[in-house]
């Protein structure tokens, strides 16, 4: 990834990738931009380039990037290449080769010629020795496996050292607009956090914002955009599940034996929300 505008030519406008049964989602709607949203728009990608070039001055105009393959970290990825030589995306989830998780990574990696690293979620070890979605059967063999996990931090500096690239900071697309948590943070730290080497670009920024700089790329949307209000890649979200197919489940079986347990778990709650009030009389 070079140096340059953000427009991505040539891949759709506004739409949502492929998702379930291959049909293509419906088009997000993207208002287009007026006079002061767009005035907007600009203002905020000013201070967005303002913080990667001072960034840039101590990473040596490299980063890595934290890619969820979220709406935010996408145009994280937009605002980074206008001031970055080489960025280093990575991508990290609990159940590696999901399809669909694949395919929206193969089209990212195509519309910006950069390879995505793949990366296994720390906490997957964790969620297997606390027996999550394992039979009870199995804790005995669990407890004697030599199984150890890490943090997000933990892999950026692993990455640091097999790239050779210790002075090398990390984007992630994080916004204060996600929750109140977020909001203090970010407002506290300003989107940078110096002691991590790591930076958020567009912290400040709308939804609004974040989808004109999409749209205004070509680029589209992952599917499950179509069906939930973020991207996925764990097993915490039942709509991540959704686009699974039979191959995923397979995959998904083998750590987690009993995962769709969660499936049907949650059919019962809403069969339950559905039936008629009973009262005891008193």
């Amino acid at each position: 990834a070079g140096t340059g505008n953000c427009a991505v030519g040539g891949i759709g406008n506004g739409a949502i990738q492929e998702g379930r049964d291959g049909h293509q989602g419906e088009a997000v709607a993207v208002e287009r931009p007026g006079r002061e949203r767009q005035g907007r728009l600009v203002a905020a990608a000013d201070r967005s380039r303002q913080l990667c070039e001072a960034v840039a001055r101590q990473s040596g105009e490299t980063c890595f990037l934290g890619f969820s393959r979220g709406k935010d970290s996408l145009a994280t990825w937009l605002i980074l290449r206008e001031t970055f030589k080489r960025i280093i995306p990575f991508h990290i989830t609990a159940i590696p080769h999901i399809s669909y998780i694949e395919a929206s990574l193969a089209y990212y990696e195509n519309a910006f010629k950069t390879k995505i690293i793949r990366l296994w979620d720390g906490d997957v070890s964790w969620m297997i020795r606390k027996l999550v979605f394992q039979p009870a059967a199995d804790e005995d063999f669990i407890a004697h496996q030599c199984m150890w996990g890490w943090t997000r931090s933990e892999a950026v500096e692993i990455l640091r050292k097999e790239l050779g690239l210790p002075d090398a900071w990390c984007a992630y697309g994080l916004t204060a607009k996600d929750n109140i948590f977020r909001r203090i943070k970010l407002t506290q730290y300003q989107g940078i956090r110096s002691e991590q080497k790591s930076f958020m670009p567009i912290w400040d920024w709308s939804r609004e914002d974040v989808l004109a700089l999409i749209d205004e790329a070509g680029l589209k949307l992952t599917p499950e955009y179509a069906w939930a209000p973020a991207s996925a890649s764990g097993i915490s979200s039942l709509w991540n599940q959704m686009a699974w197919n039979a191959e995923d489940w397979r995959k998904a079986e083998e750590l987690f034996p009993f995962i769709r347990s969660r499936v049907v778990r949650n059919e019962y709650r809403i069969e339950r929300a559905f039936m008629p009030m009973r009262f005891s009389g008193r």
